[in-house]
């Protein structure tokens, strides 16, 4: 029973390595969100669609790419940014729903 102690104890250091890096996504997360907030001001004083298609296309492929040359599976990763994006969208089209006289800013603020 001591060696399974003793492991469980080694396996805190990995956790606590892990903590740490969910801790720093988190944060960057935050930082992605903040800067997406800006956008969304940005496009909605010049009338500019909320979905680019085409930028869309750009962030998964060179994330993807990214993904795959450091060992991570790009499918992985083309659902993480499918999910991130979609929420960065709806997060912007509240925030300009809101602002255009709407009730949609409540539910965009992550």
């Amino acid at each position: 029973m001591w060696a399974k102690d003793r492991a469980m104890d080694e396996l805190k250091v990995w956790r606590r390595r892990i903590d740490a890096i969910d801790d720093q996504i988190v944060d960057l997360l935050a930082q992605r969100f903040g800067i997406c907030r800006e956008v969304a001001a940005f496009k909605h004083r010049h009338e500019i669609a909320v979905r680019q298609p085409d930028r869309i296309k750009e962030v998964c492929t060179r994330c993807t790419t990214r993904a795959e040359a450091r060992g991570v599976s790009g499918e992985f990763i083309a659902r993480l940014y499918d999910l991130l994006i979609e929420e960065t969208c709806r997060t912007e089209e509240g925030l300009i729903d809101h602002w255009n006289g709407g009730s949609g800013g409540e539910q965009a603020m992550p």
